[in-house]
């Protein structure tokens, strides 16, 4: 799965999305334009919105940024003690495993699982 910021680098560095406006091949006044790619790679937004969704329902504060990175900094040190890989970990887009990992993270930080 690709993190938000590095699709957006990604955007910027292929043209995709320029912070600055439309593609220097369309001007306002043309509507779309028609010889931009079509063949792009597709979003992943819809996705990511729905997995922070429904883990914001499972734990609303982690609606403030500050509050779910603390959390998913717990997560990570956890799955990577476990033996996981950054890649496996940033791959799981499973809401469900997501807080699975959320639990074991606080039972370990409460000395309830080794």
């Amino acid at each position: 799965m690709i993190e938000p910021v590095e699709l957006m680098r990604e955007q910027v560095s292929t043209g995709l999305s320029s912070p600055s406006g439309p593609p220097p091949s369309c001007s306002h006044g043309e509507g779309i334009a028609m010889n931009v790619p079509t063949d792009l790679p597709p979003s992943n937004a819809h996705r990511i919105w729905r997995l922070m969704n429904s883990l914001i329902e499972a734990h609303p504060e982690w609606a403030d940024p500050a509050a779910f990175e603390a959390a998913r900094a717990k997560m990570i040190r956890l799955g990577l003690q476990a033996g996981f890989s950054l890649d496996d970990l940033f791959a799981i887009d499973d809401p469900k495993t997501i807080l699975s990992l959320w639990k074991a993270a606080e039972a370990v930080e409460n000395d309830l699982w080794e």
